[in-house]
């Protein structure tokens, strides 16, 4: 897929349930090699959701700029030989320029559907479940 390229990837119309039922679906889609998906209506939210852009062991590969998922593994495994990739340290980046605390944090959240905030959504003592 080269840059800028038009891509497809059914649709679903029906309303879905962002807590379990989306995932159910995107598990079944990687079971069976499937497309991404896009969910128009996801219950409780005004945003689409576009899910398992990464669903298949050929897209990872060639969102890393290989040819098939073997490639792949041949290049982390050379990685990690090497002691892994440095991180880049920066002192700002795309993803802090907004930043949302308290209040406007939780109405962010609430706009794709999301009760609570971001600890109650992720607890660290239950990997992450509520």
């Amino acid at each position: 897929m080269t840059s800028g390229q038009k891509v497809s990837w059914p649709t679903s119309r029906s309303e879905v349930d962002p807590d379990q039922e989306i995932g159910a679906i995107c598990h079944k889609a990687s079971l069976e090699d499937g497309p991404a998906l896009l969910f128009e209506r996801v219950k409780g939210s005004d945003l689409p959701h576009l899910t398992n852009v990464y669903g298949t062991r050929r897209r990872i590969a060639r969102a890393f700029g290989c040819d098939d998922y073997l490639e792949l593994a041949e290049l982390w495994s050379d990685l990690i030989s090497r002691g892994g990739i440095p991180p880049t340290v920066v002192s700002d980046a795309p993803c802090q320029e907004v930043v949302l605390e308290g209040n406007k944090q939780r109405e962010e959240l609430q706009r794709g559907g999301i009760e609570g905030s971001v600890d109650d959504i992720h607890p660290k003592e239950n990997g992450g479940r509520q």
